[in-house]
């Protein structure tokens, strides 16, 4: 769901595409092919500008939502389970089976190194201001940073 509420993004198996659902219209506004991926995150970033998308293969891409074009390709750790931008739109955190990475947006890199969450990452949530970044594996909640 976009951040105002207005837009609603989703993966169609059928056609190959990520599509952007206006609300207001009832129609949808954009779509973009994902050809040989199957999308199983989607996010919207805090200003609404960008989304993210992961999937099977690990692919996380970047999408200029105003544009309706990707313009960077980050990999995860594995198949992508959960994607989610934290408040101020400078981090992206992706969650895997083997784990949870997060991506400085703006850069494009990874900061695995500094930042890798032993846990598998089925559903992830950021803390206030990026100070932390919670975890479920389905059966365990898992908070890493401040909380």
């Amino acid at each position: 769901m976009h951040p105002d509420g207005s837009l609603f993004a989703y993966y169609n198996d059928k056609t190959g595409c990520v599509s952007v659902y206006s609300l207001q219209q009832k129609a949808e506004v954009t779509s973009a092919k994902m050809p040989h991926a199957n999308v199983t995150a989607l996010a919207f970033s805090e200003n609404g500008y960008h989304m993210a998308t992961g999937t099977k293969d690990g692919e996380i891409k970047l999408w200029d939502l105003r544009k309706a074009t990707d313009f960077a390709t980050l990999t995860a750790a594995g198949p992508v389970e959960d994607l989610s931008f934290d408040h101020s739109g400078h981090y992206l955190a992706a969650g895997s089976v083997k784990g949870a990475d997060v991506y400085h947006f703006h850069g494009k890199t990874s900061l695995s190194e500094v930042a890798y969450f032993d846990a598998t990452g089925s559903a992830l949530a950021w803390l206030n201001d990026a100070t932390g970044l919670v975890v479920a594996d389905g059966a365990d909640v898992k908070t890493y940073g401040q909380a």
